[in-house]
């Protein structure tokens, strides 16, 4: 793509500041695409380099090293897996628990956090973005071991990883790929680069990862006593009313190549007037996926926004089935339901892999609902919990976790043995951001003409404005 491109080329020769801004956009606008090509290493180590020859780091105290790890994220969340992932993790760790955050985080979030790690530093952006990068760098060069929890987009501590390992040598990175199925930055400066999915596994192949990197599967970690992960799970199906229960970001609800959790939750609450759906996350009651199924059952479809992890687990006590968010997985949600006792279901989706549980899945609506009336065998279940416990149990990614830190220990996804592989689907369709487009702008008129003119963002400003008015375009 021409475009493209010609975007790379204005991130490369625009100065620092500017730079960094266009490439977190770009990462961004790749994202919110179904763009297929998600290697952006080139980008990475050009800004590395650029920012090391602006304001080269003094080397004379990285020798210092306060302690051997040290925890990053960009932000922490209130809800969802990503924070608590990272959470799970550091209780892994025996020595002092130390965590810098990069960008600002709810005061809910910082005081969870303090339940997890002793030393809590904070290093948030100002105006010059240059210093926040040598800020954040000079933090990192102090330990042996970083280990990245970081948003795809955060190019600034990626660099700052960068200048850090220029100047200690001895710094090794293990990056947490969390969000596995998009692009990401990150891929240059880790030494280790965790997997969560067979879907992230093949998606890796297209990153740009290194023969110097190790990948290794790691898995989501569910805080649960190992006695505890084969609790009995029931398919009680009632003619007297169910309530089903789904959570997860309202992204993982929209729809996707006319595909959509609608058709599944229209069936549920039409073939029994007495059911009940409730869906917990921030935003999803504005997501269009629901626009029609929430006009027509406003009494029996019920919406809430974000919830504490402890509110949450309570609601959920009080539903009896729990359904996987669609189309895209709700990853640790989905496990934890069942680990909790609670029979789910869930239709097949192209992004696969993160959990065993995806083996009660079906291919459409009709299937699905089916296990309500015809559930697995106790055979089939007790199976399951094996399997889970094998991917998911606190103490085997421990295990991994550990033999990966210091051991250099890689590890295959057991799960490559339960599924079927099957390709993971993008199309090469990308769409730029008005974000993106304004900075194009600043910098080459003729881009700016070619984009603002293209079929394709045509397209995407029509979605843009359906989703804000609700009013279809045909």
């Amino acid at each position: 793509m021409k475009e493209l491109q010609k975007i790379k080329k204005l991130i490369y020769s625009s100065d620092i500041q500017q730079s960094m801004e266009l490439a977190a956009s770009l990462i961004r606008d790749i994202n919110s695409s179904d763009y297929y090509d998600i290697n952006v290493t080139d980008i990475e180590k050009e800004l590395i380099n650029k920012a090391f020859k602006s304001n080269k780091l003094s080397c004379k105290n990285h020798d210092a090293i306060k302690e051997d790890i040290i925890f990053v994220i960009s932000e922490g969340y209130i809800t969802g897996g990503h924070t608590r992932l990272m959470e799970n993790l550091s209780q892994m760790i025996l020595s002092k628990r130390i965590l810098l955050i990069t960008k600002p985080t709810d005061v809910k979030v910082m005081k969870r956090f303090k339940d997890y790690f002793e030393i809590i530093i904070t290093c948030f952006q100002d105006s010059d973005s240059l210093e926040y990068v040598y800020k954040i760098a000079k933090e990192l060069i102090k330990y042996n071991k970083v280990i990245l929890n970081t948003h795809p987009d955060d190019i600034y501590t990626i660099v700052a990883c960068g200048i850090a390992k220029k100047v200690n040598k001895d710094l090794r990175v293990y990056f947490v790929n969390h969000a596995d199925h998009i692009a990401t930055y990150g891929v240059t400066v880790s030494d280790f680069w965790f997997e969560l999915s067979i879907c992230g596994q093949k998606l890796d192949k297209g990153r740009g990862i290194s023969a110097e990197t190790k990948t290794s599967f790691l898995g989501i970690p569910i805080k649960k006593p190992v006695e505890l992960l084969s609790e009995k799970v029931t398919y009680n199906y009632s003619e007297d009313g169910n309530k089903f229960l789904s959570a997860a970001s309202s992204n993982k609800y929209e729809v996707v190549s006319n595909t959509s959790i609608a058709p599944l939750l229209e069936k549920i609450l039409t073939m029994n007037l007495k059911n009940e759906v409730s869906i917990i996350g921030s935003g999803v009651s504005d997501n269009y996926a629901f626009d029609k199924i929430k006009k027509k059952y406003p009494k029996r479809l019920k919406f809430y926004s974000s919830l504490p992890y402890d509110e949450y687990i309570e609601l959920s006590k009080d539903t009896d089935f729990y359904i996987d968010s669609f189309p895209m997985p709700g990853g640790t949600a989905f496990v934890e339901q069942f680990m909790q006792g609670k029979p789910c279901l869930g239709l097949h989706t192209n992004f696969y892999g993160y959990t065993p549980l995806e083996l009660v899945k079906q291919n459409t609506v009709a299937e699905a609902l089916d296990l309500l009336t015809n559930p697995p065998t106790e055979n089939f279940i007790n199976e399951l919990h094996l399997k889970i416990s094998e991917v998911h149990s606190f103490e085997k990614v421990k295990e991994r976790f550990f033999s990966s830190l210091y051991d250099n220990h890689v590890f295959i996804n057991p799960m490559t043995t339960y599924m079927k592989e099957k390709r993971v689907i993008k199309n090469n369709k990308f769409y730029f951001s008005r974000s993106m487009l304004n900075q194009v702008y600043n910098l080459d008129k003729l881009v700016f003409f070619k984009l603002i003119i293209s079929k394709k963002n045509f397209e995407r400003i029509l979605v843009k404005i359906y989703k804000i008015i609700n009013k279809k375009f045909i």
